[in-house]
């Protein structure tokens, strides 16, 4: 077999898009970019997006329950990786309601991405707050390149079975996609977390002319998840019922790769219900039932079943104008403004009957200026009003030196914001009886938070040795971040009057809850390294190593006087290894190992020892009259059992049998 000659090397150079909304050579790009292919993304085995971001160096994963998952960049993170933007087809799915995203919850089939572009760094000039560490913009398959019908099962152990199903053609000039999806799994055999789900995922492109189109999507999933811990009062075991919807429509109008504009306007929609009974008055005071209402009994309660609930409604409305100019040979700009108002409900979380909400507006440039045949310089801001703050501005600065033809470094330094979530602005939970009337306040935020704020430097390099199909990407940085957030006992958080009869007899605060504010801050410094290696035609090597050294502090949950070291949230070590081989007879397979140092999980997580877990892939392909079918099994985790995010989550060693056919 012979090595890869240095066209065929050259011709699979990416261009990305996420980084400055231009498109550009990686070598060119402002900032450090991981590129995960539709190959590659086959390849690892991953079935789902956050499996494949374990590929990404720096990037740490968690599964808070079979049908929860935390993917967060540089670990200080939850059950809702609060800090990073996520995008689907330019369409932002970051959650406004509890912030993260809702990975399982999103109507997406994993078959149909045709790549990922991870930005590992601050994209604020670029994608906004909340693009504050890292942006992973997901970008689907081209329905004109999926004609015809695909179907895929998947039965696996311990207990699970997928199902997928999609057609796609064209029509004149219409080219459509329909996706549909079935799951149905028991999760974790240590936790109660069965979960079933469906989903339907449309997409349309029409062309109107040579130079004008129209996108359209829309997506729709109901599931039903179990949650919660055994004689856990505020975390009983139950059921619960998500939804998620959204619409996306986007006009085009492309006069070549360097001049255009394009309109888009979507709307994501996402419901959980989960109020639920925990706990009788009576046991609370933990006296016999018939005490409660007798003659002398000092409260106007009866003995009633207290209700908890952490079910919210959300809404994202989001409209924006883009337009891409080439003024000069050596001048590109892309600029645009844009609009969003998001909104929340939940009785329990916020007290209210009410929604809660927040406008934003927008408006940002970016642009490359290209000095000479070496030296390229990019430059940009995002400007962001919201209500009831001051607009904050998010620059970034980088310049690229191309050393020789295939080798180049990059400097740059960014500012970034991460706006808090509506539940962290507006947070007002509630434990109620059945009638509704108010029991005690948990959590309630006194004042509203300022934003977190992120100075990030960092050089890089990027070299390609064509001779042996090698790529090389390394990072050195140093983030210094301000005005952390994050929750902490406030004694003066609630004075309600009705509330100091009840709270006499626990002999609590009057006033006392948990409430989120600006305590803390950290400084991250470290160093990434990723090489892609493919030294034959049928074998291909990533290998991705990340060290991080953090300090920084916040205040403590339970003594807000306290502070706490930030240093164990940032875990020291990580590392992805992926080999991957072609057989003759259309026969591949692929081992992947992980290493994940250990690293303290706040919110619901626990401080977590460090693992590594290695997963098998073996598929073969073959023919069945005119269609193409595939048989895989992917093995994750051959080796010992580990423990994820919760020191209760048991990942054992998990099997997949995969049957896809295209008709």
């Amino acid at each position: 077999m012979e090595p890869y000659s240095e066209d065929i090397f050259l011709a699979d150079l990416p261009v990305v898009l996420s980084a400055s909304r231009l498109s550009q050579p990686l070598p060119e790009a402002p900032a450090a970019i991981t590129v995960i292919d539709r190959r590659t993304i086959d390849l690892s085995g991953a079935r789902n997006i956050p499996d494949l971001l374990r590929l990404v160096p720096g990037f740490q994963v968690g599964r808070s329950t079979g049908s929860r998952v935390t993917a967060t960049y540089h670990g200080r993170s939850d059950q809702y990786a609060r800090n990073m933007q996520v995008l689907i087809d330019g369409r932002s799915v970051y959650d406004p309601g509890s912030g993260g995203v809702p990975w399982f919850e999103l109507p997406l089939v994993i078959d149909d991405v045709q790549r990922v572009e991870v930005i590992r760094g601050p994209n604020s000039a670029t994608f906004g707050a909340n693009a504050f560490v890292a942006t992973v913009n997901i970008i689907t398959r081209d329905p004109s390149e999926q004609t015809g019908g695909y179907a895929r099962v998947s039965a696996g152990d311990p207990h699970e079975i997928e199902g997928v199903f999609r057609q796609a053609g064209s029509e004149g000039n219409l080219d459509y996609r329909v996706s549909l999806r079935y799951d149905a799994n028991t999760g974790l055999a240590t936790r109660h977390d069965d979960a079933t789900t469906r989903s339907i995922d449309v997409r349309t492109d029409y062309r109107l002319s040579p130079d004008n189109a129209i996108q359209a999507k829309f997506g729709y999933l109901n599931a039903g998840r179990q949650d919660g811990f055994p004689d856990d009062i505020l975390q009983p075991e139950r059921n619960l019922h998500d939804r998620y919807h959204y619409e996306q429509i986007r006009f085009s109008h492309t006069r070549d790769a360097d001049r255009g504009w394009q309109l888009q306007f979507y709307h994501n929609a996402f419901d959980i219900e989960d109020d639920f009974d925990f706990i009788r008055f009576s046991d609370i005071l933990q006296i016999p039932p018939g005490r409660v209402g007798d003659p002398d009994w000092p409260l106007p309660w009866d003995d009633q079943y207290l209700k908890l609930g952490l079910g919210i409604r959300s809404h994202r409305y989001d409209l924006e104008f883009q337009q891409t100019l080439k003024p000069f040979d050596a001048w590109r700009i892309v600029w645009g403004v844009g609009g969003r108002y998001d909104t929340a409900a939940s009785e329990a979380l916020f007290g209210l009957d009410t929604e809660v909400n927040r406008h934003q507006f927008r408006a940002f440039v970016n642009t490359e200026w290209r000095l000479n045949d070496d030296l390229l310089v990019n430059a940009g801001a995002m400007l962001e009003k919201y209500e009831g703050i001051s607009p904050r501005i998010s620059p970034r600065i980088a310049a690229n030196y191309r050393l020789s033809p295939h080798h180049s470094i990059r400097i740059s330094a960014s500012k970034a914001i991460r706006m808090p979530s509506l539940v962290e602005e507006f947070s007002n939970y509630r434990t109620r009886f059945q009638d509704g009337t108010t029991f005690d306040v948990l959590y309630r935020t006194s004042d509203i938070p300022a934003p977190e704020k992120i100075l990030s430097y960092e050089l890089g390099y990027i070299g390609e040795f064509p001779e042996n199909g090698l790529t090389l990407d390394v990072k050195l940085y140093r983030d210094e971040l301000r005005n952390t957030l994050n929750t902490t006992f406030d004694p003066d958080a609630v004075f309600e009057p009705d509330l100091v009869a009840t709270n006499a007899i626990f002999g609590a605060a009057t006033r006392g809850a948990f409430s989120t504010g600006n305590s803390g801050h950290a400084d991250i410094r470290g160093w990434e390294a990723a090489a892609t290696w493919r030294p034959l035609d049928n074998l291909q090597i990533r290998l991705s190593i990340a060290r991080a050294w953090a300090i920084g502090q916040d205040r403590k949950a339970i003594h807000p006087t306290v502070y706490r070291q930030l240093n164990d949230q940032v875990p020291h070590t990580g590392g992805s290894l992926l080999i991957a081989y072609e057989f003759p007879g259309r026969l591949e397979t692929s081992l992947v190992y992980h290493k994940v140092g250990s690293i303290n999980w706040s919110g619901e997580g626990n401080d977590m020892p460090g693992y590594h877990r290695t997963d098998l892939r073996i598929s073969k392909a073959f023919g069945i009259g005119d269609s193409d079918a595939r048989v895989t099994l992917t093995i994750q985790n051959l080796e010992n059992d580990y423990r994820e995010f919760q020191r209760e989550n048991l990942i054992e060693r998990m099997g997949f049998l995969d049957f896809s056919l295209r008709f």
